[in-house]
């Protein structure tokens, strides 16, 4: 990697245009910092090296630099023309979040972690095998002691991780309280606009407008299944068993000709012939990286079958368009970060969960579209309340770091997903505690978002799965303005509201 001095301290910024300096200097300086940032992430994912301690260390020696916070905090309250005042808003998150997320001893926790995660795999039936192909047989295995021993594995493998992702989370909240906030969470979200209590709320509401919806197709499902007392490792199997008649539209060599058709109709051709796309068997479905945006943008996907790897791919090339779609002028204005990355891949994933688009471009009959549709509801509930009980699980451990977290997770798995407490380390055997930490609630207001957005498209095209129109649409009011715009406003324009799940409770409760 390139040396990289210890950056000096900034120096106060005595006119306007001493500012507007600082910041298009320190802009170039994160452009660098980032695009090698981002490069070692791709090379670590990809097994082919890199060095994520040392380029987080660039990168928390630009956002730490003596003197910058004061330069913002001093600036945010004159009376400033609004794109500057934007532009000192976007840079006040990025290094306020670095206070915690770019802290020494939280760096070195959380690649300790990240290592283990990615090198782990559990042990199945005498053998080792990817934590992928374990997720893999507890949704499509029909033999049940094999799903729980698949499931039992990746236990097994969180309670290696459990304790230095606790000790982790601890030292989180201690930072966060010395800056002044109750817990973490509360840290995290206040730069978007953001607090534990709305997300609470949005969760609430949506938990409870899908209640009964969800449960009896649930119950349905397991049914189906010849499953009474569904267990932790029982329900993604229930879930997925009602998805055998479609999966032959989605193997994995289909999946990359259905998007790019789909963006085609779209008139996406040319942007995506831009994105790389590399087959690899990383720990997720796909990652989207952007190396440097809006030119040089990544997408690993895994070989997998079935719609949500399918869906997968839309949600990253998601990410890809609207990196790729920024038209600013500023790295710190192009490179959206936050909960309005998430609304844009699931807005894009939304394109095919239509019942029009499943005909249109993967060439189902109609009764095969109204039969998916209804078992694509069950899936997308399920999918949804895993993310509800992630984040209810993760706020609570914030909340009280020393409590068991084993119960605490089984608590609100049978809560949200409706299967059986069983207390276990799995929760830990995931990225998201270590690398993204207060994250997971992206995806909820993601999804509540962009059903709203797919309904403006409906008024706006009839067949928004097919129609360029639709992605015009998006782009000039989401991906061309960048940060330049907060995502709440955003929203707030497009659709006339911002978090109001209303859109999304009854595409998950329709008949």
């Amino acid at each position: 990697m390139a040396a990289f001095s210890e950056p000096s301290s900034v120096s106060p910024a005595r006119t306007v245009e001493e500012l507007r300096r600082a910041l298009e200097l320190l802009d170039v300086e994160l452009e660098y910092v980032d695009t090698l940032y981002w490069l070692n992430y791709w090379w670590v994912y990809g097994g082919q090296g890199g060095d994520l301690d040392a380029a987080e260390a660039m990168r928390a020696g630009l956002l730490r630099r003596p003197g910058l916070w004061e330069l913002l905090e001093e600036w945010s309250a004159h009376d400033l023309d609004p794109l500057l005042r934007r532009w000192v808003e976007v840079w006040r998150r990025e290094i306020g979040l670095a206070r915690i997320t770019a802290h020494p001893d939280v760096l070195r926790q959380k690649n300790e972690i990240l290592r283990a995660i990615i090198r782990l795999r559990p042990v199945v039936r005498g053998r080792e095998i990817s934590p992928e192909a374990a997720r893999t047989i507890l949704a499509t295995e029909p033999d049940h002691s094999l799903r729980r021993e698949a499931w039992e594995g990746l236990a097994r493998l969180g309670g290696t991780v459990a304790g230095t992702t606790q000790a982790l989370m601890r030292t989180r909240n201690d930072l966060a309280r010395e800056a002044g906030f109750r817990a973490y969470p509360d840290f995290a979200l206040a730069p978007e606009s953001l607090t534990v209590e709305e997300v609470r709320g949005v969760i609430a509401a949506l938990e409870r407008g899908t209640r009964d919806a969800y449960r009896a197709a649930l119950a349905r499902a397991a049914q189906a299944s010849d499953i009474e007392d569904p267990q932790p490792w029982d329900g993604a199997f229930i879930v997925g068993a009602g998805e055998t008649p479609f999966r032959a539209l989605f193997t994995p060599e289909r999946m990359l000709p259905l998007a790019y058709k789909t963006f085609r109709r779209l008139g996406l051709a040319e942007a995506a012939a831009t994105i790389d796309v590399v087959t690899a068997e990383i720990p997720y479905h796909g990652i989207c990286i952007a190396i440097r945006v809006p030119e040089d943008i990544r997408i690993y996907l895994a070989p997998r079958h079935g719609f949500p790897a399918c869906s997968t791919v839309f949600h990253e090339f998601g990410h890809a368009f609207h990196w790729a779609g920024a038209a600013q002028k500023r790295h710190t204005f192009n490179y959206e970060r936050g909960p309005i990355t998430e609304m844009m891949a699931q807005t894009m994933a939304l394109f095919a969960r239509h019942e029009g688009w499943i005909v249109d471009v993967a060439g189902a009959d109609a009764r095969t579209a109204a039969d998916w549709g209804r078992w694509l509801r069950l899936w997308y509930g399920y999918y949804l309340r895993e993310y509800m009980m992630h984040v209810t699980f993760e706020y609570g451990v914030f909340d009280d770091p020393d409590r068991d977290l084993d119960a605490l997770s089984a608590d609100a798995t049978a809560r949200y997903v409706g299967v059986a407490a069983l207390p276990s380390s799995g929760w830990a055997f995931t990225a998201f505690l270590a690398n993204y930490p207060v994250y997971r609630q992206n995806y909820i207001l993601a999804d509540v978002v962009a059903a709203a957005n797919h309904t403006r498209l409906g008024e706006i095209t009839p067949r928004p799965w097919s129609d360029p129109e639709a992605v015009e649409a998006i782009r000039a009011s989401y991906w061309a303005p960048g940060s330049t715009l907060s995502w709440r406003e955003k929203a707030r324009r497009f659709t006339g509201a911002e978090l109001d799940p209303a859109e999304l409770t009854r595409f998950l409760t329709r008949e």
